[in-house]
């Protein structure tokens, strides 16, 4: 959402943000034009509603998680008051869930902003009317590329810099996923888990499987191939870190040197990395829009009956690594031929030039072109 808000500053508009939760941490990032409050993820129809009252505006933009309750109860509020909703996805799954919650009526927006043809296909299933569903490409995505695609080179000597890395070692990251969110291996088991009620993977794996795998397997190719390379392993904001951190101190090879970083963006270290690893999460497709040589690693997938949950194989992007074999193999190439691992070109491809505009488009065609102040919850 940020990029289609800072879009809609320029134009002049009068926007009002409100952040919950862990969004609150995206305030500071957010231009000095925007009034922000940050408000509990808790709020009753009629307290949101009092906050939209207050504010006043001409539209509610809303983000459409699946993890939290505000952005469904600030709809409900906009509907009461007859504010046009305008939503915007930001992933492929859940497509019904987004828009109820438990013991709360279904509610769509007025208008939905879809990332591609699947994305649309997806939430007209759910429900949604076609007529109220454009295909807009992903705002985050264009802004990602425009910033860094043509400076990978410039962003790995800084990051090496700012890290203190050595000048000649290799940069490999790798993206964590929130499987355990909580100390104990406390997990999150309802819509949308990755894991299930038993405290299994839902998918046949965690990153405490493979992360290990991936060290060890990368370690083997850098000694095959006389080289050092540092792997650094950026958690998810969502999940408890401390196995990462412990298994980042554990790791002894001569070779490969683990270092878990929550400094950064994650942008930044995508497009300073030699290589990406991950599984599921949608960074692997930053990753690949930036067009670094990047894989969605989830050996245990097979076993489990799932299917497979990342987005950038299922559209064609990135390679899926279903075994060690396979694993071993894929980071031979990335050691020695990283070229012959670059995403590919999908036959549907998301649309990224233009996404930011388009959505901005679509604000103005749900208040009939007039000009508009807006106000944004996350």
């Amino acid at each position: 959402m940020a990029p289609v808000i800072r879009y809609a500053l320029d134009q002049g508009c009068r926007i009002t943000v409100f952040l919950s939760g862990r969004a609150a941490s995206f305030l500071e990032s957010l231009p000095e034009k925007v009034q922000c409050e940050i408000i509990d993820d808790h709020l009753s129809a009629k307290d949101c509603a009092a906050l939209l009252a207050d504010v006043s505006p001409h539209l509610l933009f809303s983000a459409c998680g699946l993890y939290n309750e505000i952005e469904h109860t600030m709809r409900l509020a906009a509907k009461i008051q007859n504010l046009p909703i305008l939503g915007i996805l930001d992933s492929w799954h859940n497509y019904r869930d987004r828009f109820t919650r438990d013991a709360s009526p279904l509610l769509f927006p007025d208008h939905l902003c879809a990332i591609d043809p699947s994305s649309q296909q997806g939430i007209i299933e759910a429900g949604m009317p076609s007529a109220q569903v454009s295909i807009t490409g992903h705002p985050d995505l264009e802004f990602t590329a425009a910033r860094f695609a043509r400076m990978c080179k410039a962003w790995r000597k800084k990051i090496k810099c700012d890290s203190e890395f050595p000048a000649d070692s290799l940069l490999y990251v790798f993206l964590s996923e929130p499987f355990y969110t909580g100390s104990d291996h406390a997990f999150y088991s309802g819509t949308g888990a990755i894991m299930r009620d038993d405290g299994t993977s839902v998918y046949g794996y965690t990153t405490e499987t493979i992360l290990p795998a991936t060290a060890t397997s990368l370690a083997s190719a850098l000694r095959e191939s006389g080289k050092t390379a540092t792997l650094v392993v950026r958690p998810h904001p969502s999940e408890w870190k401390e196995p990462l951190y412990t298994f980042a101190q554990s790791f002894d090879h001569p070779n490969l040197f683990i270092q878990v970083s929550e400094h950064h963006t994650t942008p930044e270290w995508l497009a300073s990395a030699e290589a990406v690893f991950g599984m599921m999460t949608i960074a692997l497709l930053h990753a690949a829009i930036l067009h670094r040589p990047t894989v969605s690693v989830q050996i245990g997938l097979n076993e489990s009956g799932a299917e497979d949950p990342c987005v950038s194989t299922q559209l064609g992007y990135i390679p899926l690594i279903l075994s060690c074999k396979d694993l071993q193999r894929v980071c031979n190439k990335l050691v020695t031929t990283p070229e012959s691992l670059l995403p590919t070109s999908p036959s549907s491809p998301i649309p990224i030039e233009g996404s930011t505009e388009r959505v901005y488009s679509a604000m103005l065609d749900l208040i009939n072109q007039q000009p508009t102040s807006t106000t944004s919850t996350t």
